[in-house]
């Protein structure tokens, strides 16, 4: 197998650091293999036999292997790492993305873990191998625990929604200035409640500018009690204790929420909450309280998507994402299959056509 690590795809040192050290866990996982086992290469060929490598790609273009290695997601950006980024997500037929966590996430404060997919890093776009996951990770290695569902949490007083940065490639090219103002106006169809609106703690002081449509439309539109918290400055904590229930995009306030037993409503499918919450505004009075047994393996799920920087290192990541790897290649050597035959399908169907040709002419 041959796996390249493609380290123009970080952005800052310490993410160089960690593609090299999950590269070293993956290196050190091939050391321990004396015959390799048959696999799917990167020109959809099975091969027997072959040796395993990892190589360090220093450049922003892609050049083929079996597994890329990536750190980020991607965006319609110039900047190098994204260039690549998107390269890689476009071309390679497996490739293993390093993205923020989902759980124990600290802003403004280094990364325990780091969220780790198969071909993408939403909910419905990757390939994780989480499924049925025992307790052991969510409970005695993260130390997290889940209290259930916040006694007379429909009582409180306020809807809570979460903004996203502009442009984040979590949005999937939707406008959150718009779908934010579009919720607004879909909830108060069923309710008078006050919306709190909390601004992302990422935005930058230049960032704000991103948001001048949302300020003004909300400033001069009826939508009734709207009030706001600067994400920068307002722990999220704080803004969660009176909420009724949180609605989000794709932001993974959803689970921040949902530990701290508040329902959500998670709009989009590649929100990690979108199986577990309800999806829709009709629902805002009376949002998915999930059967408590669900929830808990919901987290024990997430739990086995990230991973922290030692476990990189030693190469357990790796070996837990085996599985998740062989389920992509065995669907691209589908793939490419159907591709082969629909491609002769088309010469039958060109030839048969050109045969008539002949025959009216």
């Amino acid at each position: 197998m041959k796996v390249k690590v493609f380290m123009n795809t970080a952005g800052h040192a310490h993410e160089f650091e960690l593609l090299r050290r999950f590269g070293h866990g993956i290196e050190t996982e091939f050391a321990k293999i004396k015959k390799p086992k048959e696999f799917l290469s990167f020109d959809h060929t099975v091969t027997k036999g072959t040796s395993n490598s990892v190589e360090y790609i220093y450049g922003t273009d892609y050049q083929p292997c079996d597994v890329a290695i990536m750190f980020g997601s991607w965006k319609d950006r110039k900047n190098p790492h994204h260039v690549i980024r998107n390269a890689i997500a476009e071309k390679a037929r497996t490739f293993v993305c390093i993205e923020t966590p989902l759980l124990t996430r600290e802003v403004f404060r280094p990364n325990k873990y780091y969220r780790v997919g198969v071909n993408g890093f939403l909910n419905n776009s990757a390939y994780w191998n989480s499924v049925n996951s025992p307790a052991v990770r969510f409970e005695e290695v993260m130390g997290l625990s889940w209290k259930g569902w916040a006694e007379n949490v429909n009582q409180r007083d306020e809807i809570l929604i979460g903004m996203q940065l502009a442009g984040d490639a979590s949005l999937r090219n939707n406008n959150i200035n718009e779908w934010i103002i579009d919720t607004i106006t879909r909830i108060r169809q069923f309710t008078d409640k006050p919306i709190r609106i909390r601004t992302h703690p990422g935005i930058s002081d230049r960032g704000w500018e991103n948001y001048s449509d949302l300020f003004r439309n909300i400033a001069f539109g009826e939508h009734g009690d709207i009030r706001w918290s600067n994400g920068r400055e307002k722990p999220w904590e704080d803004d969660i204790v009176n909420a009724c229930c949180v609605v989000t995009y794709s932001s993974g306030l959803s689970i921040d929420a949902i530990l701290a037993g508040v329902p959500v409503i998670a709009t989009d499918p590649g929100n990690f909450a979108y199986n577990i919450s309800s999806n829709f505004a009709e629902e805002i009075n009376d949002p998915k309280q999930e059967d408590p047994e669900l929830v808990m393996q919901w987290l024990y799920n997430l739990a086995y998507c990230q991973w922290s920087e030692e476990e990189m290192f030693s190469g357990t990541c790796w070996r837990h994402l085996q599985d998740a790897i062989k389920k992509s290649q065995k669907a691209q050597k589908e793939l490419s299959k159907f591709e082969y035959e629909l491609a002769e399908d088309d010469n039958e169907t060109l030839d048969i056509d050109e045969s008539d040709n002949e025959q009216d002419s």
